[in-house]
């Protein structure tokens, strides 16, 4: 039966139908792709009559897996009688329809909405998505915020124990790529990040210390766990499911789903049992400061047994230059803008963060974690603005700051210009002061386009934020040298140094903070992330 009713004709059907009136008796089951044409009509238009807005939940599930325009009217039409409004004329209907519900804290799912949505996904989808879905497994997050993805079960597929080389060997890299690097029981390793955009998790061992560096790359975040639970190696896999923008992993000892961001299992054997998975430290940084503060490191290479194309930016360079989300998320903007890199530092089950770009003009910032102080340290942004000579020109002429341009200033130098600038390369982005740099990636600068090319390249390297924590009890610490905040990217130096309120000096080492005179603080993990991150994962 090929039906595609209006909106004023579903209520009409949904009013005629003897099936329409008792809510009892209108099963979620028979809204699924697979029922009768017949019988699944009938639920459409009961749905539709019932007023009871907990069957939004599937219709979101089935919208957004609609394969034709048929689909996609039936769908929109039963959601616009369900809710008596005109969901056609609603500019990208699932996403905001979807957000609209996230952010309803009195929302509810009909009978039955689990095993719809297993059965839906795994038959949509993938079977293997029932191993994860249904009824009598246990979750700690509202099934009806998890999405797909847009890949099957291990579609983007884990890197397991991969080939690694010493530094000298690593020449499929450049000083500029960013990596994140790794110290464990006295050995250092870097993963390079154009890598790892297509894999998005590793699960290795360094140092005799096994864990998984787990990379969301929608959330922007770079998150190492330690790989063991109740004493035993766990290894991780990607699901193919994401709860608010962010991945969704599995065990594959229990196939239990745990968030990435906050390695607290979710759905399955172990959700609300407490678990949490323990953070080890990262630094999101360039392959050239890696390899001079740790010369005996070794690297992973592209060799991973995947053809894949591993250039910076192939991935998911667009994605990282936008200013949007990918998928839905409430909470965004709350702190922070969604795509501003933050610092999210981590002890136990709390955390704490500060923008990445304060830190950089600091060069060090004091947080409280849990009633504890803690700073974070990043290398100062140094340096002036790398532009054309012709730029800074215009840029003075429009009245800017040609050391440190605004996004104000860039747009002033433009029309000063008239159009004659010369194109800006990836050096030339990535000098520019942080916040400028991330208006120009997310082409919110008039009259500003850069080629595709470098947008991506240029964004990759807008990840990197040499950021390390530590604790801070007992001590008011600066950094050692003050400088002009003239913007730039973060100077190579490996150790910054701090001096505390009595004048000693301390030099931030990999596994903590150590003073002149031997005092030492413990190295606190942290790792970085995009804003909106820390409003859906943390915040709440």
């Amino acid at each position: 039966m090929a039906l595609s009713l209006t909106l004023p004709l579903l209520l009409a059907a949904a009013q005629a139908s003897p099936q329409a009136s008792p809510l009892a008796e209108v099963d979620v089951l028979d809204l699924l792709p697979d029922r009768a044409a017949a019988r699944r009509e009938a639920a459409f238009a009961a749905v539709g009559a019932s007023e009871d807005e907990a069957f939004t939940a599937p219709l979101l599930d089935l919208l957004a897996l609609a394969r034709t325009a048929e689909e996609w009217y039936r769908i929109v039409d039963a959601l616009g009688a369900l809710h008596g409004e005109d969901v056609r004329a609603t500019e990208r209907p699932w996403r905001t329809w979807s957000l609209r519900r996230a952010e309803d804290p009195d929302r509810d799912v009909p009978d039955g909405y689990a095993e719809f949505k297993a059965r839906l996904f795994a038959s949509a989808l993938d079977p293997a998505f029932e191993r994860f879905l249904g009824a009598e497994r246990t979750a700690t997050v509202p099934l009806d915020e998890v999405v797909w993805g847009g890949v099957v079960v291990d579609g983007i597929p884990a890197l397991d124990d991969p080939e690694a080389v010493p530094a000298a060997e690593a020449t499929f890299l450049t000083d500029d790529d960013p990596v994140f690097g790794i110290t464990l029981g006295g050995e250092s390793r870097a993963y390079p990040t154009r890598i790892l955009d297509w894999h998005e998790m590793v699960n290795d061992v360094v140092g005799s210390v096994p864990f998984s560096l787990t990379w969301c790359t929608l959330c922007g975040a770079p998150v190492p766990y330690r790989g063991l639970l109740d004493g035993e190696r766990v290894t991780f896999g990607s699901s193919g499911m994401l709860w608010r923008s962010n991945k969704l992993m599995y065990d594959r000892g229990t196939d239990t789903l745990w968030n990435q961001a906050t390695g607290r299992a979710v759905i399955g054997p172990l959700a609300g049992q407490g678990v949490q998975l323990e953070v080890l430290p990262v630094r999101t940084t360039t392959w050239g400061a890696w390899r001079r503060a740790h010369p005996s490191t070794t690297v992973v290479t592209p060799r991973t047994g995947h053809d894949r194309d591993y250039t910076p930016g192939a991935a998911y360079g667009d994605y990282f230059a936008s200013a949007e989300t990918m998928f839905p998320t409430p909470g965004l903007g709350a702190t922070y803008r969604p795509k501003e890199r933050i610092v999210i530092v981590r002890r136990g089950g709390d955390a704490a963060s500060v923008s990445l770009d304060r830190v950089e003009r600091t060069g060090a910032v004091t947080l409280d974690l849990a009633g504890r102080p803690v700073v974070v340290v990043t290398p100062r942004a140094t340096g002036p603005a790398r532009l054309p000579k012709a730029w800074s020109i215009a840029i003075e002429e429009g009245g800017g700051d040609p050391l440190r341009p605004s996004a104000s200033d860039l747009a002033a130098a433009v029309r000063a210009a008239s159009g004659t600038l010369p194109e800006l390369d990836v050096d030339a982005v990535v000098s520019l002061p942080r916040p400028t740099r991330r208006e120009l990636l997310g082409g919110r600068i008039e009259g500003i386009a850069l080629f595709p090319s470098v947008r991506d390249r240029a964004a990759v390297r807008h990840l990197v934020g040499d950021a390390r924590a530590y604790a801070a009890d007992g001590l008011d610490l600066a950094p050692a040298r003050v400088s002009a905040e003239i913007g730039g990217e973060p100077s190579a130096q490996d150790a910054p140094t701090l001096v505390d309120q009595d004048g000693r000096s301390w030099k931030a080492e990999e596994d903590g903070l150590v003073a002149d005179d031997g005092g030492r603080r413990d190295r606190v993990p942290s790792h970085l992330a995009f804003g909106f991150a820390w409003d859906a994962h943390f915040a709440r």
